[in-house]
């Protein structure tokens, strides 16, 4: 009977520990164990936003250097980058080469004066003829010639006489419009002067004004 007792005794024992095992208090005691050893291990929140913002910048670094876009993998170019200018440049149309004649020139005259010596001045009519003093104004450049008068003197209005082309062949300037050739000289130029001469073609009133006295380069 008594070796009964302890067995008994045994087994309620264990059997309250068993009970005490599962109680609530002790499982309350795992969760906080639980919650302890997740928080060690898991990143804070201002780590995480480090660790996205490092790994954010790498992928716009690699993507930058692969020329994002493009599909070349060729970094673009800047945008004042001379190289590209000078190709694009390098595409237009070139100009016509300069030729001897090619400058500024200027001529006075007063063709009333000039009508009493000579034949071919008695050509210029008009406001021109009649002025006291008449002044041209010649540009020849690239190719395009622009001549401009200012009937009265230096100081009076400048007016458009003449736009076209021209072209130098050995010593002959010819001189073209939107009809096609007009006229060509004979061309003598210096570093003071253009002078024409023999021309063929276009009006006699033409003939005076480019051949009567020499251009003076401005």
């Amino acid at each position: 009977m008594k070796t009964s007792t302890t067995t008994h005794e045994r087994a309620t024992s264990m059997s309250a520990g068993l009970e005490g095992v599962g109680t609530p208090a002790n499982r309350s005691t795992w969760a906080a164990d639980a919650a302890t050893v997740a928080s060690e291990h898991r990143p804070s929140p201002a780590r995480s936003l480090r660790t996205a913002t490092v790994a954010f910048a790498s992928a716009v670094v690699l993507v930058g250097c692969s020329g994002a876009g493009s599909g070349t993998g060729t970094p673009n170019a800047p945008a004042g980058d001379r190289s590209v200018a000078a190709a694009q440049s390098s595409s237009a149309a070139p100009a016509a080469p300069a030729s001897p004649a090619d400058g500024n020139y200027t001529m006075s005259i007063s063709w009333p004066k000039e009508k009493l010596t000579s034949t071919v001045a008695r050509c210029v009519v008009g406001r021109a003829g009649a002025a006291p003093l008449t002044v041209y104004e010649l540009t020849l450049a690239n190719g395009t010639v622009h001549l401009r008068v200012r009937v009265g003197g230096p100081r009076a209005p400048l007016e458009d006489a003449l736009t076209g082309t021209y072209r130098v062949q050995k010593d002959r300037i010819i001189v073209g419009g939107t009809a096609g050739d007009l006229f060509s000289a004979t061309f003598r130029a210096t570093s003071r002067d253009l002078t024409l001469s023999d021309m063929k073609g276009g009006d006699c009133e033409g003939r005076a004004i480019g051949t009567t006295k020499p251009w003076v380069r401005r």
